[in-house]
């Protein structure tokens, strides 16, 4: 599988760069799924316009802080398990946190592509 664009990514207006003032090569646009008409009134262009920047923004923030927060949860999850297992063996408090566990194991895997 190829690698992504080098991080960090910027959102310049519905585009997403690698370059801070570069939207001219796109790591990608954002761009409505149905083309409006010239029957569409003005309002609804420009929702769709603010919605098209806040949605370049809001990827931009989970392309940036992923490594960080995937890091963060599995640094945790490690963290964690050693301390409950000496707190909470065979209780039913111990089978609660390790189905929590193996949620946040799966939510890293998919993360992973696994």
């Amino acid at each position: 599988m190829p690698e992504h664009t080098p991080l960090p990514w910027y959102a310049l207006g519905w585009g997403i760069s690698a370059e801070a003032r570069n939207v001219r090569r796109p790591v990608a646009m954002c761009v409505p799924i149905t083309p409006m008409s010239g029957r569409e009134n003005a309002e609804a262009r420009r929702t769709s316009d603010e919605q098209q920047r806040a949605n370049a923004k809001f990827i931009v923030l989970a392309v940036n802080t992923h490594d960080d927060l995937l890091a963060a949860l599995e640094d945790l999850l490690k963290s964690y398990e050693s301390i409950v297992h000496d707190e909470y063996d065979g209780t039913s408090s111990l089978t609660a946190w390790l189905v929590k566990a193996a949620r946040a194991r799966a939510a890293i895997a998919k993360v992973k592509g696994g």
